[in-house]
């Protein structure tokens, strides 16, 4: 025990003495690894602290498995990597104490200048980069309460931020978090790539989605938000976003690439955020959508990503998200709720679904309503199940009874001047779907459709246009 204490004092001696050294290594401060009755927290403090003393902006976390109880707040310009994944593990300790301390109880590692979403400082330059986090394994009954660490990563403001090579598992509620506030400048330029993020699936009744209620879509793998107003949905709700509550999108330009995402509710969230790229992601397992844009989230480009076994939506877009590009998916796997392949509802416009491949959904391949229009559906392949309930496409207006949700909308919600050509759709029951079925005026007008090709279709086209 005494050469224990000694050891983070001779250590630091000997850092002294060198005014050449780049970088800070933990093992100098008395961590233990592969000993869960080992609590390395204030070891890991006491690297961290001496770092920003000196300005060291290197610190390196050797090969082995590190129980921490927990989390770690991040000075901007600071790079913290391990030996790789799998290598370093980061593992929160059994029977932590109760959420007291938002800054080192929610997340392993976040920002010093800001942690919290109350606070508008930036969290600049900050790379986490080869290692592992394995958090707490939710229980049979899962209550979000009941867990003091939240999730893995969590920026709040970044700015030029990298994590790479991370994994994360066992999140209770999100793997990866970048988050712009409402005092904060922006949430921008930031990378996520060659992640992966595994949550846990026996709570959410994987094989039974319909009976998920909506309070449960709470784990999210990786989340890019902006603030969207007191309102539940901010300006999304109004159709010319003139609501006083409305707050411009500050996340804007990051990108999520080449991550591998399981489990849990949602695989990626991006809400009021704008030109951000999603791409070459791999995304299963999910309760509720592999992909979801909410909210005001306009020119962000989906490419390239492959998502299968999801129990509602594969893409989803809602409420007035616009002039996003989602192109060239594979989608294999859609079950019960929705059902659908790739969905935008409630005032999406401009919006282009291209090259896309859809197989194996419970209902729709691609469904646009509810205030969908001026959008392409162009180049996609849709492969059926031979179900009557399946429908390659899907044009609709106004269907309030459905989409009731508490919003007054004034019958607005239109589904003019979309254009629907040159699909593949294959073993349906009905290839492409114009419909209104509240029959309001000028709700469908001027919808173009052509050149799609239809096999083992039961019906080409059933077209209601007013």
């Amino acid at each position: 025990m005494k050469n224990l204490i000694l050891l983070p004092i001779f250590a630091m001696i000997n850092f002294l003495s060198s005014a050449q050294k780049k970088w800070v290594d933990v093992n100098d401060f008395g961590v233990i690894a592969n000993d869960e009755k080992t609590d390395n927290y204030n070891q890991f403090l006491s690297a961290f602290s001496y770092a920003q003393k000196y300005n060291i902006r290197q610190i390196k976390i050797p090969a082995g498995t590190f129980y921490i109880s927990r989390g770690f707040m991040l000075n901007d310009d600071v790079t913290v990597s391990g030996a790789g994944i799998n290598k370093t593990i980061l593992k929160i300790i059994n029977n932590l104490p109760p959420r007291t301390d938002e800054a080192t109880q929610t997340a392993v590692f976040t920002g010093a200048k800001s942690y919290s979403l109350n606070q508008s400082a930036t969290t600049r330059n900050i790379t986490i980069k080869s290692l592992t986090i394995i958090l707490q394994k939710p229980s049979d009954e899962f209550r979000i309460e009941k867990f003091s660490m939240l999730g893995g990563i969590r920026l709040i403001n970044p700015v030029n931020c990298l994590i790479d090579s991370v994994k994360i598992i066992n999140p209770p509620k999100f793997g990866i978090g970048l988050y712009a506030t409402t005092g904060g400048v922006t949430c921008s330029m930031n990378t996520i790539q060659n992640c992966v993020v595994i949550m846990q699936d026996d709570w959410y009744l994987q094989l039974k989605p319909e009976i998920i209620p909506r309070s449960n879509e709470t784990c999210i793998g990786i989340e890019i938000a902006s603030p969207t107003g007191k309102n539940n949905n901010g300006a999304a709700i109004y159709m010319e976003r003139n609501n006083a509550d409305y707050i411009l999108s500050k996340a804007i330009k990051n990108i999520v690439k080449n991550t591998s995402i399981s489990g849990g509710s949602h695989g990626i969230s991006i809400s009021n955020a704008c030109n951000n790229t999603l791409m070459n992601n791999n995304i299963k397992g999910c309760s509720h959508r592999g992909i979801i844009i909410i909210t005001c989230a306009d020119y962000n480009i989906i490419l390239n990503n492959k998502i299968f076994d999801i129990g509602s939506t594969a893409i989803h877009m809602a409420y007035n998200s616009n002039f996003n590009k989602i192109k060239n998916n594979s989608i294999n796997g859609v079950l019960g709720v929705e059902g659908d392949g790739i969905k935008s509802y409630i005032n999406c416009n401009n919006n282009q679904i291209t090259g896309n491949i859809i197989s194996n959904f419970a209902k729709t391949g691609i469904r646009v309503s509810h205030g969908a229009n001026k959008n392409l559906i162009e180049k996609n392949t849709i492969i059926g199940n031979n179900l009557k309930e399946q429908i390659g496409i899907k044009i609709i207006a106004n269907n309030i009874r459905q989409y009731q949700e508490g919003f007054q909308f004034d019958n607005k919600l239109t589904a003019n001047n979309n254009t629907c050509l040159n699909n593949n759709i294959t073993g349906v029951a009905l290839g492409v779907l114009i419909n209104d079925e509240m029959n309001i005026p000028n709700s469908l007008k001027r919808n173009k459709t052509g050149k799609n090709k239809f096999r083992n279709v039961t019906k080409g086209y059933k077209n209601n246009s007013n």
